[in-house]
């Protein structure tokens, strides 16, 4: 099965990769990408919050701090005009495959995880 929107993955993942490093609100300093997903988890099955606005597009990725448990989000970070494409990729996808948006989304995210594992050699249990 092949969703247009995940054309998008590998100018995800780049955009992701561009916002390490960062640091959690108890201190822990994630060095990059690969550093932040193994030393957080998902708060819950679904963990993708898209925002599509008249003037505000936007993608959440929510994880949990390993160290103190505090939530922390990740934006999509594509330029305007990606992410709006991106959007309406996955409107389309959702449509197409008549698929509700939470299932979507989880599919979606689970295919960025994968990517990233291939790219940074990440155990599978690592979500």
């Amino acid at each position: 099965m092949k969703f247009k929107s995940f054309q998008f993955i590998d100018k995800i993942i780049n955009a992701l990769e561009e916002q390490f490093p960062r640091r959690c609100s108890c201190g822990k300093e994630f060095e990059n990408l690969k550093d932040f997903l193994e030393n957080t988890t998902l708060p819950s099955l679904q963990n993708l919050q898209i925002f599509d606005c008249e003037h505000m597009q936007e993608i959440l990725a929510l994880r949990n701090c390993n160290n103190c448990h505090s939530t922390i989000s990740v934006r999509c970070a594509l330029n305007q005009n990606d992410k709006k494409t991106l959007l309406n990729s996955i409107k389309e996808d959702i449509s197409n495959n008549l698929l509700n948006e939470d299932e979507f989304l989880i599919l979606f995210r689970d295919q960025v995880l994968k990517n990233i594992q291939k790219k940074y050699y990440i155990a599978n249990d690592a979500k």
